[in-house]
Parts: C-alpha cells; structure tokens; sequence
C-alpha cells in the first residue's frame, strides 16, 4: 500500500498483533532454510575486515603431491560434476560440484582453517574462478590445484579409484525392508513438507558432526530432493571409512515412482 496508518497496522498486520515473543520468532523463521555456517565468519569479515588478497591463481600441484595429501587426511575437494564423480574419484576426496550451489556447500562444510585443495577436471580453466568465488565467502587458503588428465597418475601414487554406488527407489524398498539405513539430508523446511517413511532426518550441514548417529555393521542409503547433496553427503562418509549408496534421483524419483510420503517429524502417509 502507498500508505498506511498504525490503527491499521495494530488491526491487519500479524506482526504487530503477535505479542508471545516466541510464537512470534518462530512465525518468523518458518521455512526458512538453515543459514550457511559461513554466516558467522561473513560476519567477523564485515565487522573487521578481509585480508587482502593477491588474485592469484593457486598453484598447480602434481599427481604424486596431491597424493601425499589425501594419505595426510586434507581437505581435498572434486570441482567435477557429480556424475563424473560417481563413476571415478579418488579414494579419501569429497565432492562439491563447481556449479550454483557450490558456494552455499563450500561454506557450510569446508574449513576456514587450513588449506583447501581442489581436483578439477582436465583443462583446468575453471581453478581462478573457482578460487575467487570461494574467497568470497572467506576461504582463501586454497594450497593448489590437481587437474585430472588421468587417474591412472593417481593409481600410480597410491590412491585408489573408486565408484560411487547408486541405488535406485525399486532396490531401496526391497533393501528398507532387510534393515538399509535411510538418511535424508535436505533442509528441515523441506523434511518438514514430506519424506520418506522409515528415513532419518540429519542435514547435509550437520552430517559431519553427527557421524555417531548412524549405525555400524548396516547399510546405509543418502537422499536429498535430487540426487546432488546427497552425493555430497555420500562423499563425505566414504571418507570417513563408512560405505553408503547415494539414492539415484532422491525424492523427486521416489514420487515418480509412486511412493508416499510422511508430514511433518513423523506424520501419515500422503
């Protein structure tokens, strides 16, 4: 409206006419996603600055190199596409794919302190975008970059190429009934709206540090909305030393399939 008045306001406007603060911040917050953990750190950047920066790009590292990181447990990040990633990666690496949600991943799992090393994909065109887009939110300790020509190189060093397992919605209703472990990793908002019965809810942001919740000596299966951070998710177990399957599709493809969904924390089938 071009104008108002505060008799209006006091009478229409649900802000104003909420007096319990906490129903109120709650009403507030309703559906909005998690805030990125790097959040915090832009806050820090603002208020006292960000160091200056060379623009640069980082420097090329070789086969062997990155190598002997991944056997000292770095942070070693695949910028490829997820689905190159499912076929070959190299053992101990996690995936983000270099694309538009690259950064909201980037903040929320990578660590502001020590270095950051990528893998991207033959060319390497991408690594000073890459590193300037991640330097945006605060990560400017990137040690190098290894750009993939052949993991042969890699299997030569040591590290082993593994594939990422897929499993699709007709395995997992079978495998749910012999005691595979579903996790969903979306948002809170988003499991809120409809998951899958029997799924356990952790959040791709909390995945790391809630390692203990899942089972041992179990199967277990991730899902998202679409496929893409549950393969985060997945990369990031296998590192861990725990064997997952990422579920092909995720929840778009379980209600292509004709599966139910449950509301809310637990709720009834849809």
């Amino acid at each position: 409206m071009p104008q108002t008045t505060l008799g209006y306001e006091r009478l229409f406007n649900w802000g104003l006419a909420e007096s319990d603060e906490e129903t109120f911040v709650s009403q507030v917050l309703e559906g909005q996603p998690e805030p990125p953990a790097y959040f915090a750190m832009m806050k820090a950047m603002n208020r006292d600055g960000a160091p200056t920066r060379t623009g640069t790009s980082p420097p090329d590292i070789s086969a062997g190199r990155i190598a002997a990181l991944i056997r000292q447990d770095a942070t070693v990040v695949d910028t490829r596409p997820a689905a190159d990633f499912a076929i070959r990666h190299a053992h101990g690496t996690i995936t983000i794919p270099y694309g538009k949600s690259f950064l909201t991943w980037s903040g929320a799992l990578l660590p502001y302190d020590r270095d950051i090393f990528l893998i991207v994909a033959e060319g390497g065109d991408e690594v000073k975008g890459i590193a300037d887009e991640l330097a945006l939110i605060g990560l400017d300790r990137i040690g190098g970059a290894y750009v993939v020509t052949s993991f042969a190189e890699l299997e030569a060093e040591g590290i082993a190429p593994r594939s990422m397992p897929q499993m699709d919605v007709d395995a997992l209703i079978h495998q749910t009934r012999n005691g595979v472990f579903l996790v969903d990793v979306r948002g809170t908002d988003e499991w809120d709206k409809g998951h899958i019965p029997g799924a356990v809810h952790i959040p791709l942001g909390s995945l790391e540090s809630r390692l203990g919740e899942l089972p041992s000596g179990e199967e277990v299966a991730l899902q998202c909305q679409g496929g893409d951070r549950s393969a985060i998710a997945a990369s990031i177990l296998e590192k861990h030393g725990i064997s997952a399957s990422n579920l092909a599709g995720g929840l778009d493809e379980w209600e292509r399939f004709g599966g139910v969904l449950q509301r809310g924390g637990g709720g009834t089938p849809r």
